[in-house]
């Protein structure tokens, strides 16, 4: 782990720690949230503030331009880590998981994971999901200081089961969720327009990614409990199968061969 990643896991770490419900609020209201994972199953859910904000991660949109920020602004370690923490107090054995961010102080944004099929956004979408997701920070519920649980009545949670698949109501972006132990690209959506005459047309649409590498994140399992990461996808070379490095060893055999008979007559 390089200098560099060291101090932002230190200072996500610092972040999710001192923040506080009523910060959980601010941020919401103020438009750059808090980067909020979430899983959950048919019994409950399961929500926590990973201790970052979507324009630390994506960067602050320019007044009065498009939003086309989608590239992750912070420290890459070499192996592609971005970020990778334990989930506190996490006991969900299967279900459902995603990751939610939003910006709603200009051309609203979010940040997001997106299911096995993807997903697809509106202006309207991008702004109605946004405005659901601010609503859920602004509740003050603590997803800071400790994990929150929440039962299958509960509507309040983002993606709890009152939530579902959908970020927030009927109408809004759906397709985010992903299976417990799988991997999801991450996406930025953005609106093209803020004029309400132009809600319905399609939105500005990208991956996220870090030096040319999309972004994906995952939970996995190991001793020491379940992990959510965030990392680069890794450029691995192709591998030669091995009848195909027996032939091209075989070949230059064979040339070896002919080049030394030649040698030979022309002596």
């Amino acid at each position: 782990m390089n200098f560099k990643l060291k101090t932002l896991v230190a200072v996500l770490a610092l972040s999710a720690a001192a923040a506080t419900s009523a910060n959980a609020a601010t941020n919401g209201s103020t438009g750059n949230s808090s980067v909020i994972f979430s899983a959950w199953d048919a019994n409950g859910s399961y929500s926590i503030d990973l201790g970052s904000y979507l324009n630390t991660l994506v960067g602050a949109e320019t007044a009065g331009t498009a939003a086309t920020n989608h590239s992750y602004a912070g420290a890459v370690a070499v192996d592609g880590t971005i970020f990778d923490t334990v989930l506190t107090g996490f006991t969900l054995a299967s279900g459902s998981w995603n990751l939610a961010a939003a910006d709603t102080s200009q051309r609203y944004r979010m940040l997001l994971s997106g299911g096995a099929n993807g997903i697809t956004t509106t202006n309207n979408q991008v702004k109605n999901s946004g405005k659901a997701f601010d609503g859920y920070l602004g509740t003050g519920v603590d997803l800071t200081s400790a994990p929150t649980i929440s039962t299958a009545a509960d509507t309040t949670y983002a993606a709890s089961a009152g939530w579902g698949d959908t970020m927030g109501t009927a109408g809004n972006i759906v397709g985010t969720s992903n299976a417990l132990g799988s991997s999801s690209n991450l996406y930025v959506a953005w609106q093209n327009s803020l004029l309400s005459a132009q809600g319905g047309i399609a939105s500005g649409f990208a991956n996220l990614t870090a030096g040319g590498n999309n972004v994906f994140a995952t939970t996995y399992v190991d001793a020491l409990g379940t992990h959510f990461k965030i990392a680069t996808v890794a450029a691995v070379a192709a591998v030669p199968e091995a009848d195909t490095s027996g032939m091209m060893l075989a070949g230059l055999g064979l040339m070896g061969f002919i080049a030394r008979r030649r040698n030979r007559k022309q002596a």
